[in-house]
């Protein structure tokens, strides 16, 4: 019976709407005829037959970095939008990419994935994220495929691959170009456009992207749903363009514009654009009637600023407010509903995947019903796959194995045989077609796995349990106490309180500028070490160094002035100050000796212990420095150090003027408060850390100079986060001082409840001291820690 439903499952689920394509199906009579049409090539085994596909064998247990595999075609794919492959991965973690080949004359098109989980599963490939390789001829002229597994873990992998697709979208994300005011906007919009994008594939949405500079009338015929996430004045032509597709039946959702007739065609009036520095004053939003577009109750994030916008009389109402950090309703509209679609009066950030997803499926829904048949078979394809494995059926066999002896062992079962009967209950729905009954199901099934998950999980005695607070507030500005009792009833033992930057302190200093935080709320060092002692809380001041782009503008141009900023390779300042200057090394470390001296805080965590990129620093004082410590002068700067003969000897200069900081720091604790632990938050990539941004962290534990560090491996890829960790413990001298760092609502990763509690995990069968979580965010609040604390952290 249970396969029989997981077969209409699959089956379902295969049923994606139409305007697709199938490429190759991946069926051949027998061997030969399989051999003739995929050529293994490089020493790839041959391609071979199996029940419902073709198996290609990745022996990455040898000494080879990728396999590949040929299949000659003759196709016109410039219609599509997409291309989708539908494959079963036995070993993920053997895979660090995959990428499909298309080739077209000289050259090919080229696109990569992570291989994320293993199972069935389709990997779907935007145009869009296509690069050249050579002089590809166009999509009209596609004469050969190409597969191409690479290297991960060095364990042999079997890919079964089962139909491969081309596919054209009718939603499209806009991305900004033309219409972002600069390039620092332009980049804002393309993470805004590529984070929509990953919820929607979350949610099983399809879609396809698309530049403002490929926009034409007949790409966007027959589209349905334009979003633009964030195009703050689109231009004359994109409007008419815009105008064309609302008066063929389409809709938008619009996400902060500052187009007065963008708005005035979606049913809006614009009023005045706000910005802010309160932690906590627009928190989230909170929708009227949540249960008519099916989207959750609240969604999450932290915003600093937006356009308040109203709906014109008689084309549309308000349907969701902001409010602030301790769940009370703020006057500015957050969503309205229109004849047109919806506008955002900002743009949706990092925080709250589960909830971005559920918001966009119910607003996308809402205005494209059938949309939801599809949403539902992704859902109900994916609801059972926890940690790793592939189906249902392998998730409650896998979890019933960790729950075998444990205490709670009956209330984990019964989560599972309750996830089993509402598995029953999906497939109803999907049979009789009650796809949005269906979706919340898989909602359901997915959190009575993730309970259980949890629970069935051991926490040892003894750990590091830490968290990042990035604002420096606490979860409720003003009461520090409050956010410790939570922390510390859901398992918490340690924090970083973020209360120093370079030009900012959220105390009283002598040497650092004071904030606004500090003028509305107090001394939040003080405030922050009495409550973690009140709790038993170890507390780390969190320290950002050399950044002072939100210093005070004078203390910027006093600064600018006297020479001591970075500068990039073309001459750019850098809002960060120069390390290689003794007075800025001297104003740092005063500051943090300073802070050091008057709070007797548990430990110094350093932020920032770097340089901002391998394009910094090359400003004449640099220039100066380095050619009195290499001994010549540098003719031609600054190529000669970016490629030339000297780049090597710049690279460890660089590096190490960022190490005698630490070494210094070190000492200067020692003397003020020799119980002082000094830790560092650092990138995960070492040792190409070292050439990249000047940061030798594994010189720093090998020496002695830090206590520990907590690498930001922040990845939504378990075996990514898998092979970095593992790669940090076996660093000479790293043996009870990495706590690697999970980036549950970071820029880089926004992790379910059931992947944190699997990274949480890994890191402790590799034997890692503890972790640390990225960051004290409401979604950490309302969805992370109790979940966690159920079992994984208890």
């Amino acid at each position: 019976m249970y396969l029989r439903h997981l077969f209409l499952l699959y089956a379902l689920c295969c049923a994606w709407p139409a305007r697709a394509a199938i490429l190759e199906s991946f069926r051949y009579a027998n061997e030969g005829q399989l051999a003739a049409a995929w050529r293994a090539m490089g020493g790839a085994p041959d391609a071979q037959n199996a029940t419902d596909g073709v198996a290609f064998l990745c022996p990455f247990d040898q000494d080879r970095d990728r396999v590949y595999w040929d299949h000659t075609a003759n196709l016109d794919l410039s219609r599509f939008t997409s291309i989708e492959l539908d494959l079963t991965c036995d070993r993920p973690e053997a895979l660090r990419a995959f990428m499909i080949y298309f080739k077209s004359g000289n050259g090919w098109f080229v696109a990569s994935q992570p291989m994320k989980a293993g199972g069935r599963q389709r990997l779907v490939f935007s145009k869009q994220a296509f690069t050249a390789e050579g002089n590809p001829t166009g999509w009209n002229r596609i004469e050969a495929i190409r597969i191409s597994p690479w290297r991960g873990s060095p364990v042999r992998a079997r890919l079964v691959l089962h139909q491969l697709e081309a596919r054209t979208d009718q939603l499209f994300l806009i991305q900004s170009v033309s219409s972002a005011p600069n390039a620092a906007e332009r980049a804002v919009a393309e993470r805004a456009t590529e984070r929509m994008s990953s919820w929607l594939r979350g949610a099983g949405i399809p879609h396809a992207i698309l530049r403002e500079d490929q926009l034409a009338a007949d790409k966007l015929a027959g589209s349905k749903l334009l979003i633009l996430p964030y195009n703050a004045r689109p231009t004359a032509p994109q409007l008419a363009l815009y105008r064309k597709h609302l008066a063929a039946g389409g809709k938008l959702i619009v996400c902060y514009s500052q187009s007065e007739e963008l708005a005035k065609m979606m049913g809006v009036t614009l009023g005045e654009a706000i910005s802010h520095r309160e932690p906590g004053r627009l928190a989230g939003f909170r929708f009227e009637n949540p249960n008519a577009l099916h989207v959750p109750p609240t969604v999450y994030q932290q915003s600093w600023g937006l356009r308040i916008a109203q709906p014109q009389k008689g084309r549309g109402r308000v349907i969701a407010n902001w409010i602030n950090a301790n769940g009370a309703p703020q006057p500015e509209p957050a969503w309205i509903s229109t004849d047109a679609g919806f506008w955002m009066t900002h743009i949706l950030l990092d925080d709250d995947r589960a909830g971005k997803e559920q918001l966009l499926t119910g607003l996308i829904g809402s205005l494209d019903p059938s949309i939801w048949a599809t949403a539902a078979r992704a859902a109900a394809a994916t609801c059972g796959k926890i940690d790793g494995f592939g189906s249902l059926r392998d998730t409650v066999e896998g979890i019933a194995k960790l729950a075998h002896g444990h205490p709670d062992r009956v209330g984990i079962n019964a989560l599972l045989n309750q996830a089993e009967r509402e598995q029953q209950q999906l497939n109803n729905h999907l049979a009789n077609g009650q796809f949005v009954a269906a979706t919340e199901q898989a909602r359901e099934i997915r959190k009575l796995l993730t309970l259980a998950y949890s629970r069935a999980q051991r926490p040892p005695e003894k750990e590091t349990r830490a968290i990042w607070d990035h604002d420096g507030v606490g979860w409720y500005p003003g009461d520090w106490n409050r956010t410790m009792r939570e922390l510390k009833a859901a398992g918490i033992n340690t924090i970083f309180v973020n209360t120093l930057w370079a030009g900012l302190a959220h105390y009283p200093s002598k040497t650092v500028p004071g904030s606004f935080t500090l003028r509305k709320y107090g001394d939040q060092m003080q405030a922050a070490l009495d409550a973690a002692r009140a709790n038993g809380i170890a507390i780390h001041a969190w320290v950002v160094l050399w950044y002072i782009g939100n210093a005070p503008p004078e203390f910027q141009a006093k600064l600018r002035k006297e020479g001591r900023l970075q500068q990039s390779a073309n001459g750019t300042p850098e809002a960060w100050l120069n390390p290689a200057l003794p007075e800025n090394q001297r104003y740092m470390l005063s500051a943090i000796e300073e802070l050091a001296r008057n709070y007797p805080v548990d430990g110094i965590h350093l932020d920032y212990i770097r340089f901002p990129s391998a394009n910094a620093d090359f400003s004449p004082a640099s220039r100066r420095l380095f050619e009195e410590w290499y001994g010549r002068k540098i003719v031609t700067w600054p190529s000669a150090v970016q490629s030339g003969a000297p780049q090597a000897e710049f690279r460890r200069w660089r590096a190490g003027l960022i190490t005698d900081f630490v070494r210094t720091l070190r000492k200067s604790l020692k003397g003020t408060n020799p119980k002082t632990k000094l830790s560092a938050a650092v990138w995960g990539g070492y040792p190409d850390t070292i050439p990249s941004i000047g940061q030798d962290w594994g010189l720093w534990l090998r020496n002695d100079l830090l206590d520990f560090v907590a690498p930001m491996n922040y990845s939504e890829d378990t075996y990514k986060f898998s092979a970095l960790t593992q790669k940090q413990l076996d660093l000479s001298n790293a043996k009870g001082r990495i706590l690697p760092g999970i980036g549950v609502t970071a820029a880089e990763s926004q992790l379910r409840p059931d992947q944190v509690v699997e990274q949480i995990a890994i890191a402790r069968r590799l034997g890692a001291p503890g972790f640390a979580l990225y960051k004290l965010s409401q979604t950490m609040r309302q969805e992370t820690l109790p979940l966690l604390s159920e079992g994984a952290i208890r």
